[in-house]
């Protein structure tokens, strides 16, 4: 009966990890090819602060033949539609990772400009805020709750999420295998000891890869 339940917690905590891992996906910058990553809407210096979102978030096209901007994004913010054209500039640019954009929103023209909000993470569109209130800002924060977690977050997230997946997975081979002759069971305790630490350094390189587009 325990040997059921513990086999059950183990597939009920992998599942919840592939579903967390689909989260973040959706969260994370991109996807590939699209001219914005994301947007950032707002200004650090101002009580609303700036609030993120992927440009997964996004509806985006390409524009019409003969328009300047390269695609056109869309998205509903507080009830309103938001508007970014944008187009990067070409690769052999002494700056590749910047580029133009226009933002409109609820049909008035609002500063946009290209940035980076992490060193390895580029094609965000900055627009400052378009009349939001904290509390607008707030609500958005919440919406896009992963976008915009502290680094710290996905910091510990890795390292705890690393040691229950070594835990569980030595807790789920122990309670199949375990022996019954007591010399078999030291072995198999300074063996499970053993591996518990690649299992742990594997899961933490892999969170590592998972997160690396959420911190610097």
């Amino acid at each position: 009966m325990i040997r059921k339940l513990i086999l059950g917690g183990t597939a009920v905590y992998f599942i919840a990890l592939g579903s967390l891992v689909l989260l973040l996906h959706q969260a994370s910058p991109g996807p590939e090819g699209q001219e914005i990553y994301g947007a950032a809407i707002g200004q650090w210096d101002t009580e609303g602060g700036i609030v993120f979102l992927s440009g997964r978030r996004l509806d985006c096209e390409d524009t019409a033949v003969g328009d300047s901007y390269a695609a056109v994004c869309t998205a509903e913010i507080a009830g309103k539609s938001l508007q970014i054209k944008a187009v990067r500039n070409v690769q052999s640019s002494p700056f590749p990772w910047d580029g133009e954009c226009e933002s409109v929103y609820d049909g008035q023209s609002w500063p946009c400009r290209f940035g980076s909000p992490f060193i390895q993470v580029h094609w965000f569109a900055y627009v400052d805020n378009p009349e939001l209130d904290k509390a607008q800002m707030d609500q958005l924060r919440r919406q896009y709750f992963i976008e915009n977690l502290p680094e710290e977050a996905f910091l510990w997230g890795m390292v705890v999420t690393a040691v229950t997946t070594a835990l569980v997975i030595i807790t789920a081979l122990t309670a199949w295998f375990w022996p019954r002759a007591k010399q078999q069971k030291i072995r198999w305790a300074v063996g499970m000891t053993l591996l518990s630490i690649p299992i742990f350094f594997g899961a933490l390189i892999l969170g590592v890869k998972i997160t690396s587009n959420f911190w610097d």
